[in-house]
């Protein structure tokens, strides 16, 4: 097909809850790959890493989201690395877990730090705007 790299998103919900897919969805989600039921978010993810790996595909692992959602709209509360339900310090926590995760994996060739950075309602009517420098929370620098 000509490529030679997969960006693989990931949540710092699931990483840091790891859920297994829920019993009633199985069906839907797992249809093609049964050997997945009862699985795990991070098994799964480790098992689409090593087929990737396996067939000579770089992976870039991406901080799609916080939440284990779809991305975006402007009131998703996903466009800073923090939110209400997710703080600065899980955000970290996620990365430094899947970075230890994968680091003897030779395909992983990079951890993209967060997607679509942008102004975030934080809360009911409350926007926070990323800066790249000047200090404080929402410094991207």
């Amino acid at each position: 097909l000509g490529f030679n790299c997969v960006r693989l998103p990931f949540s710092v919900w699931v990483v840091l809850k790891n859920p297994a897919i829920p019993a009633d969805r199985e069906e839907n989600v797992i249809a093609m790959d049964p050997e997945f039921k009862g699985r795990h978010a991070l098994e799964i993810l480790d098992a689409v890493v090593e087929a990737c790996a396996n067939n000579g595909l770089m992976v870039i692992l991406d901080n799609h989201m916080s939440d284990g959602d779809w991305c975006c709209t402007d009131f998703d509360q996903n466009g800073l690395w923090y939110n209400r339900r997710w703080s600065k310090a899980d955000w970290m926590t996620a990365h430094h877990i899947i970075a230890a995760r994968y680091k003897e994996q030779p395909w992983v060739v990079g951890q993209e730090l967060r997607n679509e950075v942008r102004d975030s309602e934080v809360g009911p009517g409350l926007w926070k705007i990323p800066t790249w420098g000047g200090g404080g929370d929402n410094d991207w620098h």
